[in-house]
């Protein structure tokens, strides 16, 4: 069973890649050069078809 979550925005000055392996989906959140991550750096699709965190913010 393929469980589907909310879709992901890049963040402002960075950019989110999602990946498959298997049933679960993750998305790794990177910021553009000079800017810091605040919050996780990858959050997982969870079989409630929530992301287990929030996505982070670049700053």
């Amino acid at each position: 069973m393929t469980v589907s979550c909310p879709s992901l925005s890049n963040p402002e000055s960075g950019s989110v890649t999602l990946t498959t392996d298997g049933q679960v989906t993750t998305a790794v959140f990177l910021c553009f050069q000079g800017y810091q991550i605040s919050g996780a750096s990858s959050v997982a699709c969870q079989i409630t078809g929530q992301w287990d965190h929030a996505a982070p913010r670049c700053g």
